[in-house]
């Protein structure tokens, strides 16, 4: 925030990697989204402003299968386990 120059309200966990406790300590300290590297479409009626679903993209991926994934093709046809 120093570095920025305002207020950091939004994060992405690094590697993905979170749990209850870090929930709770990114709502106390006041973040208002935080995003994961769980796959899936943003419902608002039901998904947490914490753990907001994100497709990733990669360089290795490919512009094709980036795009594929950017669209919602690539999770229909390779659905997460």
């Amino acid at each position: 925030e120093e570095m920025l120059g305002s207020k950091v309200i939004s994060f992405a966990y690094p590697n993905g990697d979170y749990n209850d406790i870090t929930l709770e300590l990114a709502d106390k300290y006041g973040y208002r989204l935080g995003f994961t590297t769980k796959p899936g479409q943003i419902n608002t009626a039901t998904v947490s402003r914490l753990e907001i679903p994100r497709y990733s993209v990669n360089d290795e991926g490919g512009y094709f299968e980036n795009l594929a994934k950017i669209n919602g093709y690539w999770q229909r046809l390779f659905p997460p386990n």
